[in-house]
């Protein structure tokens, strides 16, 4: 090969290494633009998801005080935030948690909200309830047991000898029926009609004698309850337990069942601000009902039949199965330490993208965020969010447990809380449908929106012990001020 004939095979060469070079250039350039493109879209989507969840918060907390007395919440199901030039609509819209039992006690009945309060709560629960509602062996609901506290329900996975499959065994996954984020609030619900107690801090029996106590019991009850108590507490009564609460209740004052509404409603024996883990009679299904203590799975279907007829006077109360003669007095006292007649927790999942400019069907470019939403407080937050999958949303099935990466929760929306900067009352955008017109809304008179617990209605005398306020939630954003561990 002659020298030139040399020279015109490396400029060959050459140009077609040039060509290949632009060619691949071209196609990473156009890739580029469209995984930029499929970013901002992502991003897009997920603002508007989380400006869903932002508008379930506010008005879930604007009905908070209808579910301190046990009302269930009304939100609005579909919120088209702004239409594009080419005429598609951006739409926010609620779409179905799970297929567990609802309300009713339907099974494979989805609910676009899902009581909390509703589930069996892992860090609480007994193991021999944790066994009855999970169908595991003993040793696996003590081992459950033994490692709490949980951060989530998927952190159960992460246990030496659970099988990966633990929460979606069953027709209705087990996932759907735990929890770690309900706690009702220690505070009252205004029962026999007393509205202006709604919200109110109950008075804490878990502590030593003061004259302040006597002074609460006496403003509460009438001029002679203080002293009451005060020989009771001489005599060595304790009061550590709501059902230690109604053993002296019954044996001091021979009070029969279907009068422990008021100083049920009144009194508390503890300190902290949140009670986890007390299943929602009003909501839960009958077999997570039936672990319940002094709750069989007799009593457990009636409750779910009756309930639903229910006033609105006898929901304010978690004594409401035995004053309606489902429980007797025995069972009923053994029930109270679990159960309460609210859920002020709410799970739901929002599904944002664009909508055609007619018509409703499949949303493009679709992003679904699920979260816990928390009125416990009067400044609400979101205890958790994470983002669906597609496999996920289609499935029902958390995503946590699709692919290698099972348990690991997806990154926040832009716009989203930290732990750092709590998530703050939101403002709705305009909804294409009003919710239910409700009337004006009061707030705890207990405490300011914002603030900090108030300490318990007791001034200790010299000697005692001071119980401290604990804020025991679970929770991604806990607000500042409120003992929140996260």
């Amino acid at each position: 090969m002659n020298r030139r004939a040399v020279v015109i095979l490396v400029v060959l060469v050459v140009v077609a290494v040039a060509a290949l070079s632009g060619a691949s250039a071209l196609v990473l350039g156009g890739a580029s633009l469209a995984s930029g493109s499929a970013d901002a879209w992502r991003l897009q989507s997920r603002a508007l998801a989380w400006s869903g969840v932002q508008a379930a918060l506010a008005e879930l907390a604007d009905q908070r005080r209808d579910l301190l007395v046990g009302k269930p919440p009304s939100l609005t199901e579909t919120w088209d935030l702004y239409t594009a030039a080419n005429g598609r609509r951006a739409v926010v819209r609620l779409v179905p948690v799970d297929a567990s039992p609802d309300r009713d006690g339907s099974p494979d009945s989805p609910e676009l909200l899902a009581s909390e309060a509703a589930r069996l709560n892992l860090n609480t629960a007994t193991a021999q309830m944790i066994a009855a509602v999970t169908q595991c062996d003993a040793s696996v609901a003590s081992a459950i047991v033994a490692a709490r506290p949980f951060g989530s329900v998927e952190d159960v996975l992460r246990l030496p000898g659970i099988p990966p499959d633990f929460l979606d065994a069953g027709d209705t996954p087990v996932r759907s029926r735990l929890t770690v984020f309900s706690a009702d609030p220690n505070v009252q619900a205004g029962v026999d009609s007393a509205e202006d107690s709604i919200g109110r801090q109950r008075i804490n029996l878990n502590t030593p004698w003061s004259d302040r106590l006597g002074r609460d019991l006496d403003a509460r009850f009438g001029g002679g309850a203080g002293e009451a108590v005060k020989k009771l507490m001489g005599s060595g009564k304790q009061f550590r337990t709501t059902s230690e609460l109604i053993a002296t209740m019954r044996s001091e004052f021979t009070i029969p069942v279907d009068t422990w509404a008021i100083p049920l409603d009144c009194l508390a024996t503890s300190p902290d601000p949140y009670l986890p883990g007390r299943i929602d009679l009003l909501t839960a299904s009958a077999d997570v009902l039936a672990t319940v203590p002094g709750i069989g799975p007799e009593a457990a279907a009636q409750i779910v039949r009756t309930r639903v007829d229910l006033d609105d006077e006898l929901r304010r109360t978690p004594t409401w199965p035995g004053a309606q003669g489902i429980l007797d007095a025995d069972a009923m006292q053994s029930a109270l330490d679990h159960v309460v007649s609210r859920s002020l927790q709410w799970r739901l999942r929002v599904e944002a993208g664009l909508a055609p400019a007619e018509g409703d069907g499949p949303l493009e470019r679709a992003m679904v965020l699920e979260a816990v939403l928390d009125v416990s407080s009067e400044r609400p937050r979101v205890a958790y969010l994470r983002e669906v999958g597609v496999l996920d949303s289609l499935s029902r099935a958390p995503a946590s447990d699709r692919g290698p990466n099972a348990g690991a929760e997806h990154s926040q929306p832009a716009s989203s809380p930290t732990p750092d900067r709590p998530a703050a009352r939101p403002s709705a955008p305009t909804p294409t449908a009003r919710p239910q017109a409700r009337p004006p809304q009061r707030r705890d008179s207990s405490r300011a929106a914002g603030a900090p617990p108030t300490e318990p209605a007791t001034n200790l005398q010299a000697g005692g012990e001071e119980p401290t306020p604990v804020d025991r939630r679970v929770g991604r954003w806990a607000s500042p001020g409120e003992g929140s561990r996260r």
